[in-house]
């Protein structure tokens, strides 16, 4: 028998069989299979580390359970009133600091400095009593941190020097500028003072 072909020439091309065809499909195959291997790979993985954080989770969530099994909330009344207790002692304090008595010791001494006939110790007061050239006439709070303090003195420069007593004592953070009355015979010196 014998074959015609009777197809055009362009076709005969197409039907014979070429030579390296199958290498490409050999690698698209072989990448295939490469991919698919590590997703499977990925998935065990994460499969893996998924099951661990669920085990942590589950021993987690056991302590939780045991400390909360465990907590007795009569134990702890004791120790949040010890600590109410400790926070009432140290706001007292902190307000015990802004009180005059403190800011008269320093004062007393400032005055006393002044004062050369001053006793030590002597209330900064005491002064008007015994006719000293230099005493304060008033101490008034105005706020937290603030007060209002009016001296008296026989002469200018013992007010200077008051003020100037004043501004480098580190209880103070600042002096504001004074006001100077003259009554009678003597000065009187109005002056703001910021304690720290």
């Amino acid at each position: 028998m014998i074959r015609i072909n009777l197809l055009p020439q362009t076709a005969r091309r197409r039907r014979r069989p070429r030579a390296g065809r199958e290498l490409p499909v050999l690698a698209l195959v072989l990448v295939s299979i490469a991919l698919i291997t590590a997703g499977a790979l990925w998935s065990a993985a994460t499969e893996a580390e998924s099951d661990e954080l669920r085990q942590q989770t589950a021993s987690l969530k056991e302590e939780t359970r045991a400390v909360r099994d465990s907590f007795d909330p009569g134990a702890l009344v004791p120790r949040e009133r010890a600590l109410q207790a400790e926070r009432a002692a140290q706001d007292q304090l902190k307000v015990g600091r802004r009180t005059p008595t403190a800011l008269l010791v320093v004062l007393a001494e400032i005055v006393a400095a002044g004062d050369p006939a001053a006793l030590p110790g002597e209330s900064p007061f005491a002064g008007r009593a015994r006719k000293g050239p230099l005493w304060l006439s008033e101490l008034r709070e105005l706020d937290a941190r603030q007060w209002s303090l009016t001296a008296s003195a026989a002469d200018l420069p013992t007010l200077t020097g008051l003020l100037r007593r004043l501004r480098s004592s580190e209880h103070f953070a600042a002096v504001a500028p004074a006001e100077y009355v003259r009554e009678d015979d003597r000065l009187t010196l109005r002056v703001t003072l910021s304690v720290r």
